[in-house]
């Protein structure tokens, strides 16, 4: 058997013909790889970005920032479109659901298309990146431009925030809360159709972070402010719906974004510089820092012979003393080392109430400037929202005379007579 196998194998051997191998030219190597080019080509254009999901709710990451839920898809509508800011030469986008996850890579000005696919349904999602101008003079007035002093009033009402009054697009007069901690105008949505506000017809959805949460809101661009002899075109504005605020909309610090602002609590007064003022030497300077469109202030909490030194937003938006968050009060120790006065709630601009501890911080420092036994807040653990140390309020920087000089990020501080005004105590 195995001499019968062996010499049936050298006949299959023999056999074989032999086949003469062509040599293959430069040509058909190019025609080859254009071929194989051509149709992965085509397999790409086919093959559409998609996001499997059993919900309508994803989470997504913003630029490293995490939105737990965050997203809700929208198979409802033609483009789910929205914008994301973007400060760098590239910003990365992830989406996540529990099956399923997509990353991408922005640039400034440009955009993304996906699916989200949910069960049987999909959901056309377009994100694009707007990129934040570099500053800019952005407003009109005579005097400014001729580096004369102008004046807009003010008013500090008992909420301690600074308020100004103009109009949108030619509506009736609206009051404005002059906020430090706002980047972008907003419109409180139940005001406008009693003051006559009418949008601009440049109208998409972006999303809205505070420190209660996120939201989708409302933005239109080029819109119209005036207010006193200021004139700013182009303006964006956003819609959120506010509960029962005592103000028409929100004017944002970035209508001064390359001048140098006064707030002059004492004569209740908002003066618009070219240049620093004479009588700066009389205010004490602070290092500001930009930090994504947001400005924060060095401050120093003082528990004893223990001295804690960070960095808070500067928010004249906030009506309190101090926001302090989760993470920070943990670090620190401080819902063990500070006396609670009260349970107490708050909300920001997705009009969401979270649970805060009053409680009493024995010392505090701004600058050279020292404040004792002042109630403060330790705002509950939240899934989204803050992620920096928290708010210093308009209830302590009323206590000053302010200039903000936003071209080189410095903050003057100057004590004026509300500095050894009681703060509001309660306790249970």
């Amino acid at each position: 058997m195995v001499s019968s196998f062996l010499f049936h194998l050298f006949i299959l051997s023999v056999n074989i013909p032999l086949v003469k191998v062509q040599p293959i030219t430069m040509n058909k190597i190019l025609f080859l790889l254009i071929i194989l080019l051509f149709s992965l080509s085509t397999i790409a254009q086919n093959q559409k970005h998609r996001l499997l999901s059993d919900k309508l709710e994803v989470d997504f990451v913003d630029g490293g920032i995490f939105y737990n839920g965050g997203w809700t898809a929208d198979p409802q509508i033609e483009l789910d479109a929205h914008k994301v800011l973007i400060h760098d030469t590239i910003k990365k986008i992830s989406f996540y659901s529990e099956i399923d996850s997509i990353s991408f890579y922005l640039n400034p000005d440009t955009c993304f298309d996906f699916d989200i696919v949910v069960k049987d349904e999909t959901a056309k999602t377009r994100i694009c990146a707007d990129s934040l101008s570099l500053p800019k003079l952005n407003f009109t007035n005579e005097k400014y431009e001729t580096n004369e002093v102008d004046t807009i009033d003010i008013k500090l009402r008992e909420d301690n925030r600074p308020y100004l009054y103009g109009h949108v697009n030619n509506s009736k007069k609206l009051s404005l809360l002059f906020d430090t901690g706002a980047g972008s105008n907003v419109l409180d949505a139940t005001k406008m159709l009693p003051n006559d506000v009418q949008l601009s017809s440049k109208i998409d959805t972006i999303i809205n972070r505070g420190i209660d949460g996120i939201t989708k809101v409302v933005r239109s661009v080029g819109n119209e402010i005036q207010i006193s002899n200021f004139k700013w075109e182009d303006e964006t504005c956003i819609v959120i719906d506010y509960r029962n605020a005592k103000f028409d909309g929100v004017l944002s610090w970035k209508v001064f974004e390359n001048a140098i602002v006064e707030i002059n609590n004492s004569d209740q007064i908002l003066v618009v510089h070219k240049d620093l003022p004479d009588n700066i030497l009389e205010y004490s300077r602070i290092e500001m820092m930009n930090s994504h469109g947001v400005h924060y202030i060095p401050v120093t909490f003082r528990l004893g012979k223990e001295k804690i030194v960070d960095w808070f937003e500067f928010d004249t938006g906030f009506s309190k003393t101090l926001n302090v968050n989760y993470e920070f009060s943990i670090k620190h120790d401080l819902y063990n080392k500070l006396k609670l006065l009260h349970k107490d709630q708050t909300s920001g601009s997705a009009s969401k109430d979270i649970s805060v501890d009053k409680v009493l911080l024995p010392e505090l420092h701004i600058g050279e400037f020292e404040m004792y036994q002042i109630p403060i807040s330790l705002v509950d653990k939240i899934e989204q929202g803050i992620d920096h140390n928290g708010l210093i309020g308009n209830a302590i920087m009323k206590r000053f005379d302010l200039i903000i000089d936003y071209r080189n990020n410095f903050l003057y501080i100057k004590p004026n007579r509300l500095i050894n005004s009681p703060y509001k105590i309660k306790t249970n």
